[in-house]
């Protein structure tokens, strides 16, 4: 089955506080090995209001939304597996949607 960008956020528990819910971030793989990751944007609000399509998601694509205010990111958010000292990894607001 299909799922959307806003019933991911929504399976993920929905939106925090503080959420921008106008600068969402797709992050799409690259179709070959080492090539740049595709960006694409999405307005929740405007989704919403059905005055913007809600974009289909492909498998590994990664959904961010982020706090009001922040800096714009140009690569997904990394998530390190094992014990790499990286304490930061499992505090990060992460579901993960299957």
């Amino acid at each position: 089955t299909q799922i959307t960008v806003s019933r991911a956020v929504a399976s993920a528990g929905g939106l925090i506080k503080g959420a921008d819910t106008k600068r969402v971030t797709i992050y799409r793989r690259a179709p070959t090995s080492g090539g740049e990751p595709t960006l694409i944007e999405a307005d929740l609000d405007q989704i919403k209001a059905g005055q913007a399509e809600d974009i289909v998601l492909q498998a590994f694509d990664i959904v961010e939304v982020p706090q009001r205010g922040s800096d714009k990111r140009k690569y997904p958010p990394v998530v390190q597996n094992g014990d790499s000292g990286f304490k930061t990894a499992s505090k990060l607001p992460l579901r993960i949607v299957d």
